[in-house]
């Protein structure tokens, strides 16, 4: 199976967790496509004077990867900007929110993967972090041998980027620029904005039309085979 999706045609949400004013807001990708530990991978947009209000994940982790903007974010009991190219990652029993303040002169544009916890995973883990993903990826410790991988990937035109694992999920979202998806004998043209959700051993191959820019979340869950993992290679 192989979903995909694009962040067109955004539903209007206010006073998300208690919040206040409109997230703009798309579920991408549904964890039953993927048939692991992903719960979805979702797209939101916080115009300025918008805020997401503080909530604890009990059971699941989160992502959030700002691809424009500037949040205001707090994580437990610290507050800080999170800024585009910047990851937080909050683990099961901590707690987070975000406003775009009303001086803002842009929406934060921002993408969230949600994972779901062993039931024998313990009630808190320790606490949210900030990463940049300038220098490269970096992964996130989860529960017990869970990984979580993220990485901004600039492909440069007529380049190929190949999705291949027998032990990880994948979702991959489109940040700027264009290609072409090849998944078998199925192609599909792709533009700034389009997600992909990618079970664990498919074959995907992205190819480039022009300079473009990949946001890619790779999910190694413990309950995966650990015979033959391949990473995602060019």
């Amino acid at each position: 199976m192989l979903a995909i999706n694009d962040s067109t045609g955004l539903a209007h949400i206010y006073g998300m967790h208690e919040g206040s004013g409109p997230v703009h807001y798309k579920r991408l990708v549904n964890g039953g496509m993927l048939d692991g530990q992903i719960s979805g991978m979702d797209y939101a947009s916080l115009p300025p004077g918008s805020l997401i209000g503080m909530h604890e994940h009990p059971d699941n982790a989160e992502i959030w990867v700002v691809l424009r903007g500037q949040g205001h974010i707090q994580h437990e009991e610290t507050e800080r900007l999170l800024d585009a190219g910047q990851t937080l990652y909050t683990p099961a029993g901590g707690r987070h929110s975000m406003v775009n303040p009303e001086v803002a002169t842009a929406p934060i544009e921002f993408v969230v993967v949600t994972m779901m916890s062993p039931t024998d995973a313990p009630a808190k883990l320790p606490g949210s972090e900030v990463r940049t993903l300038s220098g490269g990826k970096t992964t996130f410790p989860g529960f017990g041998d869970d990984r979580y991988t993220v990485e901004l990937r600039d492909i440069a035109a007529d380049e190929a980027f190949v999705v291949q694992s027998d032990t990880a999920q994948h979702v991959v979202y489109l940040v700027d620029g264009a290609g072409v998806l090849s998944w078998g004998r199925i192609e599909s043209d792709l533009a700034s904005g389009a997600a992909l959700g990618i079970p664990a051993t498919e074959c995907v191959r992205i190819k480039a039309s022009n300079a473009s820019r990949l946001l890619v979340v790779r999910i190694e869950h413990s309950g995966f085979s650990t015979t033959s993992a391949d990473d995602a290679r060019t």
